[in-house]
Order: C-alpha cells, then sequence, then structure tokens
C-alpha cells in the first residue's frame, strides 16, 4: 500500500514538472525595440510637402506581440529603416499639411549666437528716398508738376527729400544722413526756395553748416529758422488749401485747364493788395492777409495751380524800361504748362488796381479782363525782361507759341497796323451801338505798338463807324513790353 501511494507520488511530480516545462519563457536575447515598437513617432517630415510651422508626426503604430527576433536580422531590419528615414518619397502617399500663417506652438527659441560666416558679408546699400515723406508734398503739388525738381539728379533729389521733411516739422537743425558736395546743395537749396511755396513757414536764407577735405566742402548740418510753430503753421496750410479747394465750387471756376487758370488769377488779382515788405512773398499772406508782392502773387498762383495738376514753376528775372533802363529791383514771373506747351504768366503785372474788367458786348454779356500777362510766348514776355540765370540754375522750359494768350482766345489779336485799325473799329461800333468800356488791340509782335500809337489820335479822330457816330470823348494807354493799347472812356456825337 505504502508502495502504491509513493509511485502515485512519484507519477503527480513528474507531470507537475513536465507541465512546468511546457509553460516557461524561452530562452535567448528578446528585445522589444528592435524594430522601433516602443513608443515610436516618426521623425518630422522635411520633404516635398513639408510645412516649417507644423512638423508631420504619425500616430505611434500598434504594439505587437513578443517574438523570437535574430539580433543579426534585428540590426539589419534597423539600419535599412535608418536608410529609409532619410528617403523624400517615404511619405508620398500621406496628405499635404495644412499650411498656416502662422505657427500655433510657442516658436523655437532663437540663440543668441550663431557661427559667424566663413568671410564676412557686406550688407546690401539701402538707396535713399527720392520723395519726401510727408503727405503735404503730393497734396501740394504731384511730382510731374514740379518741374524744378524734375531737373535735380537723384543725388540731388535725396538731399531734396531730406530738407523738405526737416522745414515741415520745423526742425531747428537737420542733420544731412548722406554725402553730399556743396555744390548740389546749392542747387537743391534753389528748388526748395523758388519751387515749394507751400513752405511758408521757413525764413530764408537757411544757415548751412559744410565740412571741407582736399578736393570739396560737403553739406554736414542745415538750421533753418521759422516764422511760426509748427502747430500754427500746418493749421494756416489747412486753410489756404480749403480756399482753393473750394475755388471749385464756383460756377465759373470752369472745366478746362485755361478756365481755372483764369478763375485763379481773377481770385488773386480780387483779393490781394501789392505791397513791399518781406513776409509778403509768403503764398498764406495772399490767401489768408490779402497782401502780396511780385513773389507772394507767384508763390500764391503756383500753390492754386499745382493742387489743380496744372505744372508750374517759378521765374526770376529784371524788367526793362521803354528807354532800356533796368528796374531796380528783381522780378519774379511764373511758367505754366497747359495742353503739352509752356507759357509765360505774370499775376503781379495783371492786377492793375484790383477789379479792371471791360464790356466787349453789352448784348453777349461778354466780359474780357485784363490779362495781357496771361499765357505769352517767349518772344513776347522777353521782349523787356531777363532770366536772372543765377537764381534759375536749371534748363528752363521753351515757350514757343501763344494758342493760350487770353487776348488770342477772345479774338483780339492783331498782325499789324492795318489790322489794329480794322479791328478796333469794330470794337467801337459795338460800343457805340450796345455801350460798353473797353476797346483792346493785342499785336503779334510787342514792337508794333509803338507805330500804331503815333497815329492813333488821327485814326480815332478821322473814326465814323455805326449810324456814322463820330467820338467824342476817349483815353487811352499802352504797354510796349507787351504789345497791348486800351482805348477807354469813349463818348460819342
Amino acid at each position: 500500500m505504502k508502495r502504491a501511494i509513493l509511485k502515485l507520488l512519484i507519477a503527480l511530480l513528474l507531470i507537475s514538472l513536465l507541465t512546468s516545462c511546457t509553460m516557461a519563457q524561452p530562452t535567448g536575447i528578446v528585445d522589444d525595440n528592435l524594430l522601433g515598437l516602443r513608443n515610436q513617432t516618426q521623425e518630422p517630415y522635411t520633404g516635398m510637402f513639408s510645412n516649417p510651422y507644423a512638423p508631420v508626426t504619425s500616430t505611434p503604430l500598434p504594439q505587437g506581440s513578443l517574438m523570437f527576433v535574430d539580433v543579426d536580422e534585428a540590426n539589419a531590419l534597423r539600419a535599412e529603416r535608418e536608410e529609409r528615414k532619410h528617403d523624400p518619397f517615404l511619405f508620398v502617399e500621406m496628405p499635404e499639411p495644412i499650411v498656416i500663417d502662422k505657427p500655433t506652438d510657442t516658436p523655437p527659441p532663437v540663440y543668441e549666437t550663431t557661427p559667424p560666416p566663413e568671410k564676412p558679408s557686406t550688407p546690401t546699400p539701402v538707396p535713399n528716398k527720392t520723395e519726401p515723406s510727408t503727405y503735404i508734398f503730393e497734396l501740394c503739388g504731384s511730382v510731374g508738376t514740379r518741374y524744378a525738381y524734375q531737373q535735380l539728379t537723384q543725388k540731388q533729389k535725396e538731399l531734396f527729400s531730406e530738407l523738405y521733411d526737416g522745414i515741415v516739422e520745423n526742425q531747428a537743425s537737420i542733420q544731412i544722413k548722406g554725402t553730399y558736395p556743396y555744390s548740389d546743395y546749392i542747387r537743391v537749396y534753389r528748388a526748395i526756395n523758388f519751387d515749394c511755396p507751400e513752405l511758408f513757414n521757413i525764413k530764408w536764407p537757411m544757415k548751412c553748416y559744410v565740412s571741407a577735405n582736399s578736393v570739396d566742402e560737403f553739406v554736414s548740418r542745415v538750421e533753418p529758422q521759422y516764422y511760426m510753430s509748427n502747430s500754427e503753421y500746418k493749421q494756416r496750410l489747412e486753410i489756404v488749401i480749403g480756399k482753393i479747394k473750394g475755388m471749385s465750387s464756383a460756377a465759373s471756376f470752369g472745366s478746362t485747364d485755361v478756365d481755372h487758370e483764369i478763375y485763379i488769377q481773377r481770385y488773386l488779382i480780387e483779393n490781394v493788395t501789392y505791397v513791399l515788405q518781406e513776409d509778403a512773398r509768403r503764398a498764406d499772406r495772399a490767401y489768408l492777409d490779402g497782401y502780396a508782392k511780385c513773389d507772394g502773387y507767384s508763390n500764391a498762383t503756383m500753390l492754386a495751380l499745382r493742387y489743380y495738376g496744372i505744372p508750374c514753376l517759378n521765374i526770376t528775372g529784371w524788367t526793362y524800361e521803354q528807354d532800356g533802363k533796368r528796374a531796380d529791383n528783381a522780378h519774379q514771373w511764373n511758367m505754366v504748362q497747359l495742353g503739352g506747351n509752356w507759357y509765360h504768366l505774370d499775376t503781379t503785372w495783371n492786377d492793375r488796381n484790383g477789379n479792371f474788367p471791360f464790356v466787349l458786348q453789352t448784348s453777349q454779356s461778354k466780359h474780357v479782363y485784363f490779362l495781357p500777362y496771361m499765357n505769352t510766348s517767349d518772344a513776347r514776355m522777353l521782349h523787356r525782361r531777363t532770366v536772372d540765370m543765377e537764381s534759375n540754375t536749371w534748363d528752363l522750359p521753351k515757350a514757343n507759341t501763344e494758342t493760350l494768350s487770353y487776348y488770342r482766345m477772345n479774338g483780339l489779336s492783331v498782325r499789324n497796323t492795318e489790322d489794329a485799325r480794322n479791328n478796333l473799329s469794330s470794337q467801337i461800333s459795338n460800343i457805340a451801338q450796345n455801350g460798353g468800356e473797353y476797346a483792346i488791340a493785342y499785336f503779334d509782335k510787342p514792337s508794333d505798338v509803338d507805330a500804331f500809337v503815333s497815329s492813333v489820335q488821327s485814326f480815332i479822330n478821322g473814326w465814323k463807324g455805326w449810324n456814322n457816330e463820330r467820338i467824342n470823348r476817349y483815353y487811352y494807354n499802352y504797354w510796349s513790353d507787351i504789345g497791348v493799347i486800351y482805348l477807354f472812356d469813349m463818348s460819342f456825337r
């Protein structure tokens, strides 16, 4: 019995041992990450579909069951995986990532130090601006209307811009950033002085500092002085531009550039008084205070013409009397471009004691104003004038036509003395029949007016016109420099 129990126990023990050996783990080397299965994520993709702001990642591959892996095979698989990881076509079937404007995650840190380049790099120079930054420049005359500015070189325009911006802001000391010789400064100085009527805040001349070397002198600093504070200047400029802008609402302002020019002339003539004082050169004095001298008239004219897109410039020169004597003081007037042609325009000399219209024909209510110095040619305007080329340092445009001369447009131009007799006779007849005040003859050649004046008394005394009436009383005046004769205050028998 004991022997049987012992055999049973041994058998149970053998069965237990056999079963235990069957459930044991296999022997050998086990690596559950040889294929990268543990916590695997792909490296950020930098291939053809990459977005630098959103690195491409994938969901971790599913964990597989443990298995026997041969060490050599595992190493081979690892090497293949590393090689394929850099293959740009590895993820070609993956959807393209969404492109965003800026990263949503925290950007990568920026390191303060970076390895120095092999060779020092020279930064690309940034060209200086050639137009002032302030809005006032374009508001008071676009580049296309600024003749003197356009005559400057690229380098001179850079200096122009530095000075212009500084003056607009009433800078007491304008430090010059670029390198400009004094010869460039002189041209820019005169361009600002003669070509920028909107800068009426500045007193002339400006103080300039130069640094010299063995070759040339270079401008280093400019110190302007001002009539008013910067806030007062901009307030006055706003009111001036408001007045100019308001001209367009007048019924007589017209629709053409010539219509605008006539209205601007009449506005200034009827609202400005000629005076001789230093600040009367300022355009704001003409518009806000009602007085100006010759350069004040021309500056005010220029500011309005340019506002309406009409190119314009100032001319400085000398006038001469009939006996050839030069006037004591210099004179300033404008040149204006209309229809592609340049003309002379002198608002000062068109202003003869304010409002000075005359009626050509009452039945037609046709008014023609005293504007003999409007849109004339070089031959006429320079008949007894010369241009001061020291002040006007740029080449001036040529005025070779009088197509838009005021009196020519109104049918008052005459070719010679005989033509003048016929034209004036017709005008006097209209005055006798319909009433009126003046008759005008505008000679193609200014010198011809002198020959006509010598016989004007015999012509008028012998005149028999409408209904055989004779002239009982008359007066006349003439201007040899411009070639115009006026008959006025006529009465008839």
